[in-house]
């Protein structure tokens, strides 16, 4: 995705479950000058990896200040995950 749009360098680590909006937000950000990136993550349907083990990644990711979220659903008992992940963080 960033071939095709250059996401701005910052510190907003940013988890997808949409590839489309990762492409306009992308897209909006370097026509705007809006907020710089650290990391794009799009999630799809998560079937290797869950919502959660990327927010950990982001969590822990020293070039990641805040990390913004767009979900439309988690995979089968992992949501208890994302919460725990979310409220023992500060970049949420």
């Amino acid at each position: 995705l960033s071939a095709i749009v250059p996401f701005p360098v910052g510190g907003l680590g940013f988890l997808s479950a949409s590839d489309n909006l990762g492409y306009a937000l992308a897209h909006e950000a370097s026509r705007r000058g809006g907020p710089g990136f650290s990391r794009f993550i799009s999630a799809g349907n998560q079937a290797d990896i869950a919502l959660d083990e990327y927010l950990d990644f982001l969590r822990v990711d020293p070039h990641t200040q805040v990390v913004l979220v767009y979900l439309e659903g988690f995979v089968r008992r992992r949501g208890r995950a994302f919460r725990s992940i979310c409220t023992h963080s500060d970049k949420m």
